[in-house]
């Protein structure tokens, strides 16, 4: 579930602008520990510094897995702020004020993580002991892209 939650958090963004967006292990943005990188609407996956074969596509605002030429491959649909299941209108995440809520819920018992500073915590916390994960945005990027590559994880 929560690695669910991290991937697909780091991919709601839009396909513009994904140059620089990565997600890395820990609290630290060295390239050893990097697990995720966007460059132009594809998403790699890295393990041990070495890249894999694309592992989501972003086209619009359909996160695809495998390919983009089915609608059996839309994993996620990305909207303001919410990301849906697939093509249907099950809202997975809820994605507001830097925090990731479980469902189309923004209520403090339902919030999974909270970004902050390039860090992500755990929960609806901010303590260092809470975080999980860190990430680099490029300036055309948006939080929701991260949000989406985070959800999974």
């Amino acid at each position: 579930m929560i690695r669910s939650i991290s991937i697909l958090s780091f991919l709601f963004l839009y396909s513009s602008g994904f140059a620089q967006t990565a997600v890395y292990m820990d609290e630290t943005s060295f390239t050893a520990e990097m697990i995720y990188k966007v460059e132009n609407g594809v998403v790699y996956r890295y393990q041990n510094r070495v890249i894999r074969s694309p592992y989501l596509f972003i086209e619009g605002n359909k996160v695809y897995f495998n390919s983009r030429k089915f609608s059996d491959d839309i994993k996620y649909t990305l909207g303001e702020g919410v990301i849906y299941r697939g093509m249907s209108s099950e809202v997975l995440f809820t994605v507001e004020s830097g925090k990731v809520y479980q469902g189309d819920s923004t209520y403090d018992s339902d919030v999974l993580y909270t970004f902050k500073d390039g860090v992500i915590y755990k929960g609806n916390s901010t303590s260092t002991f809470d975080a999980v994960m860190s990430y680099t945005l490029n300036e055309q990027d948006d939080l929701l892209l991260v949000v989406m590559l985070v959800l999974p994880y």
